[in-house]
């Protein structure tokens, strides 16, 4: 394995865990998306909690693509 450095202006930790989850809620499937940082200097965790907010509503946009296409 190859670690590389994000290609953002932001630092960000090279080492992030992400973690989906698959569950149920009135009869529908819940995906539900976790991550942290594993490794990194006190500047790249700051950055990495800077970009949650875009984070979390970049993966609500590509989850709700996802929802398009599996309604079809």
């Amino acid at each position: 394995m190859r670690v590389v450095k994000a290609p953002f202006d932001v630092q960000l930790p090279q080492e992030i865990f992400y973690s989906l989850t698959f569950g149920e809620n009135n009869g529908k499937t819940l995906l539900t998306l976790t991550g942290r940082p594993e490794t990194g200097s006190d500047a790249e965790i700051a950055g990495f909690n800077s970009i949650n907010k875009d984070m979390q509503n970049g993966f609500a946009k590509t989850f709700d693509k996802l929802a398009e296409y599996l309604a079809r």
